[in-house]
């Protein structure tokens, strides 16, 4: 029996750039960025564009790696969210901002050298992809009605090198979201007034410019669907407890999100029942979304980052269990040796206890028990040179922490030889195999659970049969992310 940690990745810090979306209390210590009525600090207990005081999206995904996630202006201590309501790509105006200045204050504050162990996240453009944006400097207004083709691209260009000064600094984990708002039917649904679908494929232009652009510097980045997970809620709001999807009549009324608190909720449970925290009768404009819908993005970016340390295990488990067989095999060898012309016959049996080290704060740890049994035998040609072959089966079911689990089934055969003279000794071991691997792997999305199904295949020869994936209602927002480096 045997017991053995596989290393997952952990995170050192949970680091954010971007607008309204990622916010998490910038004007709790300075005034917003323009002075007019209805805007100004946050109140105390407020500061995030949500129904407060429930937390952000950011907040929660830094809880989950057991971060504590705080505004970079906070007072004396200063923070990890440097993240501004209104924020433009380069464009700084006011005490907003930019995503350029909150990259560069943030490298300023470390020698210009980025954690290399840290999450990052940059989420922005909207702001400058609106069609009420107004021109600042050399940075134009509306650009996406009628679209702008070569501003769009400035600007996802511009997007790029922001995201090219952190690689370049040091970061390796950057999760960057899309910006392009909602679907057009999700936008109908909603009663939203800017439903435009020209306008929404300017934004979508954006988005693939800025991806594209990353993949072709070779920056290594974490693509995320924020826009079509929305949409999905939008028009399916029961599986999520949400009864209002209108942007007409927010949970929050007429007053902007990051100033709004219990008194101002429409009603009680507005947090969890409204997909919209503030809309078009708010000073700002609306558009931000309430606690409910900040978890729907907090579990979907998770999902989006431990997926790969969870599947991992279809690869880790068989090092594990071929390991087995044949450390049953050479333990054997040693009590086979006889009298030239006899045969020996065994059986050997071996558990496992295999998991992603635990110590590693928000990644799965994913257990499971591998067991296998091996059944051989030998025929000593000579006193000191044996051949022989063994047949072995194992099994393993890995418990995914999140929700499901797979099953995987490995058949062996395996032919051996050993030979020794005096003190020296050769031993060799050839082992062709199949597996065939069941994946339910349950993806937890707010109050609602998405099955991401695997079905068993048939396993061919010498190569680990590739399953047949079949859909839960989410996955195929995570299919297309699923695999990063």
């Amino acid at each position: 029996m045997a017991a053995g940690p596989a290393h997952a990745q952990t995170f050192s810090n949970t680091i954010f750039f971007g607008d309204s979306l990622t916010d998490s209390g910038f004007y709790l210590y300075q005034p917003d960025k323009t002075g007019k009525p209805g805007f100004g600090l946050a109140p105390a207990g407020t500061g995030t564009y949500t129904t407060n005081p429930d937390p952000g999206w950011a907040v929660r995904f830094g809880q989950k790696f057991g971060i504590a996630v705080a505004p970079a202006d906070t007072p004396v201590t200063g923070g990890n969210n440097y993240a501004a309501g209104g924020s433009r790509i380069v464009a700084d105006f006011g005490n907003t901002w930019s995503t350029n200045t909150q990259i560069q204050t943030y490298l300023a504050s470390t020698g210009g050298v980025a954690d290399p162990n840290a999450i990052y996240t940059f989420w922005n453009g909207i702001n400058d992809l609106k069609s009420n944006t107004p021109a600042i400097g050399a940075n134009p207004g509306n650009i996406v009605l009628p679209p702008n083709f070569t501003a769009i691209n400035t600007l996802a260009n511009q997007a790029v090198g922001e995201v090219q000064a952190l690689a370049s600094a040091g970061a390796r984990y950057i999760l960057v979201p899309n910006i392009s708002l909602l679907s057009n039917a999700a936008l109908a649904a909603s009663g939203n007034p800017l439903n435009n679908a020209t306008a929404n494929d300017a934004r979508a232009l954006y988005d693939q410019t800025v991806w594209n652009g990353l993949a072709v510097k070779g920056i290594n980045f974490i693509p995320a669907d924020a826009a079509a997970i929305q949409s999905f809620v939008l028009l399916s709001p029961a599986e999520f407890g949400i009864t209002h999807v209108s942007i007409n009549a927010p949970a929050c009324g007429a007053v902007n999100a990051y100033q709004c608190g219990p008194a101002n909720y429409v009603a009680p449970n507005a947090d969890k029942t409204y997909f919209f925290a503030d809309g078009p009768a708010a000073p700002d404009g609306g558009g931000h979304v309430t606690s409910a819908v900040q978890q729907i993005i907090s579990d979907y970016f998770y999902a989006l980052i431990v997926a790969p340390s969870e599947i991992s295990f279809l690869a880790e488990a068989p090092v594990k269990t071929r390991t087995a067989v044949v450390d049953s095999i050479t333990s054997q060898i040693p009590l086979s040796f006889s009298t030239p012309g006899v045969f020996h016959g065994w059986v050997s049996g071996d558990v496992s206890w295999l998991k992603i080290d635990s110590r590693y704060a928000g990644f799965p740890n994913d257990p499971g028990t591998p067991a296998s049994t091996t059944a051989g035998f030998d025929y000593a040609l000579t006193r000191d040179w044996l051949i022989g072959a063994a047949f072995s089966g194992g099994t393993t079911t890995q418990t995914f922490s999140l929700g499901g689990d797979f099953r995987q089934t490995e058949y062996a055969v395996s032919l051996h030889s050993a030979y020794r003279k005096d003190a020296f000794w050769l031993s060799t071991v050839a082992t062709w195999g199949a597996l065939s691997d069941a994946v339910n792997r349950q993806v937890p999305i707010g109050i609602s659970c998405s099955p991401t199904r695997a079905a068993p295949t048939e396993p061919t020869s010498h190569s680990r049969p590739r399953p047949a994936i079949t859909s839960g209602p989410l996955l195929e927002f995570f299919q297309r992310r699923l695999a990063w480096r």
